[in-house]
């Protein structure tokens, strides 16, 4: 019984000793573990750092363009709308002149009556004959049938006939009697 009391005691030691070494070794590999947490953790954290930083520069590069960008559009616009104010006060001061000028002729033909309202009419009477001649001169050939043998002097005759009618064309369109203005003058 001594002896089984012994070896009793023995693997109760051996038992112990290895529970202190497996609880050493147990110790071991949960401090290596930590220690390589740790390694992977500030890795990790460094690798998070980095692409914080990277997404910030992404930021600020995205925002400056934005900002180059509003400020070439504000610019273009203001471009833009100068140029327009610029081509506005152009036309205005076209039409401005082309009033004064019409106010000056209102003023002369009133000035002169009728002896100036001819002179305008008279003035444009041969532009008018050749606008009515127009279709004539692109003709290239003419054949003329007539039994009189007068065929191409009738046609003179209707370019003075379509002549003569102006002056009742003008004061169709005017209320101008040409032809009465010119008895007066």
């Amino acid at each position: 019984i001594e002896e089984a009391r012994q070896n009793q005691k023995v693997v109760e030691e051996r038992t112990k000793q290895r529970y202190v070494q497996m609880s050493v070794e147990a110790e071991i590999a949960d401090k290596e573990a930590e220690k390589v947490q740790k390694e992977k953790g500030g890795q990790s954290k460094a690798v998070l750092i980095q692409r914080t930083n990277e997404a910030e520069a992404v930021r600020v590069y995205a925002a400056a363009e934005a900002d180059r960008t509003r400020l070439y559009a504000d610019a273009e616009g203001s471009r833009i709308k100068a140029v327009g104010a610029a081509e506005a006060d152009a036309i205005r001061a076209k039409g401005l002149a082309e009033a004064e000028v019409l106010k000056e002729k209102a003023h002369a033909y009133e000035m002169y009556g009728d002896a100036a309202m001819t002179e305008m009419v008279i003035k444009i009477l041969p532009e008018v004959a050749e606008k009515m001649a127009a279709p004539l001169a692109q003709t290239q050939n003419m054949t003329f049938v007539s039994s009189d043998g007068a065929a191409g002097s009738a046609l003179t005759g209707d370019i003075g006939r379509m002549v003569s009618q102006v002056p009742a064309v003008v004061q169709g369109l005017t209320g101008f009697d040409m032809t009465s203005a010119m008895k007066r003058a």
